[in-house]
């Protein structure tokens, strides 16, 4: 088995030095259509000025295209094996993984290089798809996986792609020279790339290389969605304009149509008026199941009038762009239906605004975004229509946000006074001050616990040096290196560190191991005899300042005094001490030093949980696995939503505090209940897949992602064409 491991690793080093030698021939035949490209563009171009452009590219590509080639492969090789990260913005941007906010930060001249490197990728990701996907099951074969995983390939086309970015920055080649040569690199470098893969996997097939074989999911692959027919007019440069500074035209007020207008109040304030939203709450909470499509209403009319009525191209661009993000979150299940239909009726009211500040795309801060955020983020609380607190959190929608949709928009005031409303009616629903009195005591009760924790793994430090702790039977070692530690840390965070021994519990460690060695007490039973009471005493006392279960104490006091009643036998009889067994009952938690001790009213303020055995944990997780949900790479940050598998259900709840040493989390759910957890026991659950993340960015900030891939799926069709 070590000899064919060794082999494979072998010959996976042989093929990524070959796939490098390669790529100085591979880079002259691209660069050489790229200058047939740039003669014939030269020979055409429709002016004076795009020739002599061409003409320059031309002159530079003569010069460096020899240079380029030679250092290609050193700059392949070390990708290939890592030693370079990829950290080129290209890098961050592949496989439509561009994000709304990095708009801000490209001019023109980027975005245009940016646009055709996607370009080159998607185009040789296309061209070599059935040859890559056969080099990957040989290559995830060499590598001794279990699965065909094509990002683990360090010859898929993105390594290229970004290594040839990086070659032309490192050469110097100016931005406006690389784009006009990258633009005609991507027809090249797909049919070089689709050789190469074809070569390597027929070496490797007569090799003997036994492929992996593909296994194709069933059942949970995702419908795309059906996005409106105007988004193809979103592009990549349109996207750009609207994220940072605004066209004057753009700038410009346009009084929308008004033929869907009424006059109904942001809020209400007759009772008649109260009691006609009351039922219209009560009607929308029977809703129908998720399958059911929401039905084209008045957002649908609203939306075709006023893309009639726009006066500027930049107008037209807000709207489709609107549209697509109302679209993307009327599709996003994990709110309910409920939640969907009050969005999807506020899009005339974003459609209207957006033509008169156009700043809601660009500031963060804009009521609108503000509102919309704080709807979709408190949203993610509810997982079921039947949780307690939806009806209210429903109730408010329908008071503040509903009415947005039929009334005059000249600006953001009445986004800003709905927000207000909003907010006000969850805190008043919510109890906010008592809810904040439960974190504030958790939090409180964390903060105890991780400090006395970190002191404690001091003390274990000092213990581990001990000789005479490597003598005793390991029950011994273990209620030192736990609970007895928690005890000592513990009186030094109530003493602070001017006293030496506070409680003088460190002075008792001696005493215990001493009494732990038979063939040592048996010398002087009399000294055993006079220090035993005290001992058990001292013992008691500094549990009980951790609130130590008794039922422990008692567990670990019944093998202690087994191991002094060895004293009192003859040596005949007498057993060697590390053969008295530890006590069923001493459990991980209470005795490793490595996770916390969690004292039971720490417990009770934190909704601490502690996991279950892993034979137990192991079948919860079976039962739950979900191949549509994957373990993040990352730890949930404060203010993200997740899902929790707490007794038997999946709970909504939200990481609202981390402490200062990242050792302990907690989450809160909507109504105030909190569970609390070590670091361990977090990567154990997200690893298990019964802690999953619903959204690693808000909600806004993900549709509105979705709308720049979009652009960039529409302007790259547009090239290609």
């Amino acid at each position: 088995m070590v000899d064919l491991r060794q082999q494979r690793q072998a010959l996976f080093q042989d093929i990524l030095e070959q796939a490098a030698l390669d790529g100085k021939p591979l880079l002259l035949e691209v660069l050489s259509a790229v200058r047939r490209k740039l003669e014939e563009s030269a020979l055409h171009a429709p002016n004076v000025i795009e020739q002599d452009q061409h003409r320059l590219s031309l002159k530079l590509l003569d010069s460096k295209g020899k240079a380029l080639a030679e250092r290609f492969t050193p700059l392949l090789r070390d990708n290939f094996h890592k030693k370079r990260r990829l950290d080129s913005q290209f890098a961050s941007l592949a496989k439509d993984e561009w994000h709304y906010g990095q708009l801000q930060g490209l001019n023109a001249a980027q975005a245009q290089e940016q646009m055709a490197l996607t370009c080159v990728l998607q185009m040789s990701t296309q061209t070599t798809e059935a040859a890559l996907d056969e080099l990957n099951a040989y290559i995830c074969a060499l590598l001794n996986l279990s699965t065909i995983r094509p990002e683990r390939n360090p010859l898929r086309p993105l390594v290229y792609v970004t290594s040839l970015q990086e070659l032309l920055i490192q050469a110097l080649v100016p931005q406006q020279i690389r784009t006009d040569w990258i633009h005609h690199v991507p027809v090249a470098l797909g049919k070089a790339l689709l050789a190469l893969y074809a070569g390597l996997t027929k070496y490797l097939r007569e090799q003997g290389v036994v492929p992996l074989v593909a296994v194709k999911a069933e059942g949970h692959a995702k419908a795309a969605l059906e996005l409106p027919s105007q988004s193809q007019h979103v592009t990549l440069e349109g996207m750009r304009s609207i994220a940072g500074e605004m066209s004057s035209d753009a700038t410009q007020q346009v009084h929308p149509s008004t033929k869907f207008d009424t006059t109904m109040p942001t809020a209400f304030n007759t009772p008649k008026e109260r009691q006609q939203v009351d039922q219209q709450v009560a009607s929308i909470e029977k809703c129908p199941p998720p399958d059911v499509a929401l039905q084209d209403s008045a957002p649908h009319l609203v939306r075709q009038q006023l893309m009639l009525e726009y006066r500027h191209t930049s107008q037209a661009l807000n709207l489709d762009v609107v549209s697509l993000m109302v679209e993307n979150l009327v599709h996003d299940t994990r709110l309910l239906e409920p939640i969907r239909r009050v969005i999807e009726n506020l899009e005339p009211a974003l459609l209207r605004l957006v033509l008169v500040d156009p700043c809601f795309f660009s500031d963060n801060h804009h009521p609108a975004r503000r509102l919309l955020f704080e709807l979709t983020q408190r949203g993610l609380a509810f997982g079921s229509v039947d949780t307690p607190e939806f009806g209210a959190f429903l109730m408010s929608l329908y008071r503040c946000v509903v009415p947005l949709g039929k009334q005059p928009i000249l600006n953001a005031e009445p986004f800003e006074l709905a927000l207000n409303n909003m907010q006000a009616m969850w805190k008043a629903d919510s109890g906010q001050c008592k809810h904040n009195g439960q974190k504030d005591s958790a939090v409180k009760a964390l903060q105890e616990a991780e400090e006395r924790h970190l002191i404690a793994r001091k003390m274990v430090s000092a213990l581990e040096q001990l000789p005479e702790l490597h003598r005793v039977p390991t029950s011994v070692a273990e209620f030192l290196y736990g609970p007895w530690a928690q005890v000592m840390a513990f009186a030094e965070v109530q003493h602070g560190t001017d006293t030496d021994d506070p409680g003088h519990y460190k002075e008792l460690v001696n005493v215990l191991l001493w009494s732990a060695q038979p063939h040592l007490t048996c010398s002087n039973v009399a000294k055993l005899t006079k220090l035993v009471p005290r001992l058990l005493s001292k013992l008691r006392e500094g549990l009980k300042l951790i609130d130590y279960p008794t039922v422990k104490t008692s567990e670990f006091f019944d093998i202690l005094m087994k191991l002094h009643a060895q004293a009192f036998k003859p040596a005949k009889v007498r057993d060697d001490a590390a053969s008295v067994k530890t006590a069923q009952g001493l459990t991980t938690n209470l005795t490793s030093p490595h996770d916390h001790w969690v004292a039971p009213a720490e417990v009770k303020a934190s909704g601490f949980m502690d996991l279950p055995d892993d034979d137990t944990f192991t079948t919860v997780k079976s039962a739950l696995q979900d191949p549509t949900h994957s373990a993040p790479t990352a730890l949930p940050a404060v203010g993200h939503w997740v899902e929790m598998w707490v007794k038997g259900a999946w709970l909504r709840t939200q990481l609202t505090w981390i402490s200062p040493q990242s050792t302990m989390f907690l989450f809160t759910s909507v109504h105030g209940q909190t569970q609390s957890m070590t670091r361990r026991s977090l990567d154990k659950m997200l690893a298990n897949n019964t802690l999953r993340i619903l959204a690693e960015q808000s909600m806004v900030d993900s549709v509105l992602d979705k709308v720049v891939q979009q652009a960039i799926r529409n302007s790259l069709n547009s090239k290609l064409e």
